[in-house]
């Protein structure tokens, strides 16, 4: 018995470090791919600060510093081993837009799903942007160059903020 006591005060912080990663999002969207994959020419824009925007907590996003996630939810017939997202984030308060280009291995080097899933569904999240704080009018807009039968199989992308 006199083991146990230390062994529970080492193991709870640990197990409290871990109920961080079930953190509740301020604003999450998705935008459904037609099963023939992302159209040539598709643009995505997620307006999290807009009024009528999906699960939008615009009092939290305004607050504080958050994570901006880019999610993509795809099945194991995908085609794609890889997907490229172009990224371009734009507010009130930005000239220009920023831009990055992601590329997220969707398949290991033995043909495993990378995403986390079940049933032959799978998704993946990349963050893109940690500690930020969320400026008026900040949308962000996602596309990509990859042709829309390499992208079959991918069913949803998306922004998580945290």
């Amino acid at each position: 018995m006199k083991l146990f006591a230390p062994i529970l005060l080492l193991a709870l912080p640990a197990a409290l470090r871990g109920c961080d990663e079930l953190r509740t999002p301020n604003f999450s969207e998705y935008t459904h791919i037609p099963p023939q994959g992302i159209p040539q020419g598709w643009e995505f824009e997620f307006n999290p600060m807009a009024p009528d925007a999906i699960s939008a907590d615009s009092a939290a996003l305004a607050q504080g510093v958050h994570d901006v996630v880019v999610a993509i939810r795809y099945t194991n017939r995908s085609l794609a081993r890889n997907v490229i997202i172009n990224v371009e984030e734009m507010s009130l308060q930005h000239e220009r837009p920023d831009s990055l280009s992601l590329t997220i291995p969707l398949f290991d080097s033995d043909g495993r799903p990378t995403g986390k899933g079940n049933f032959g569904v799978y998704e993946l999240a990349d963050t893109i942007r940690r500690g930020i704080p969320i400026p008026e009018g900040y949308t962000i807009s996602l596309s990509s160059p990859l042709a829309d039968s390499i992208t079959s199989g991918i069913s949803d992308i998306g922004i998580i903020i945290y």
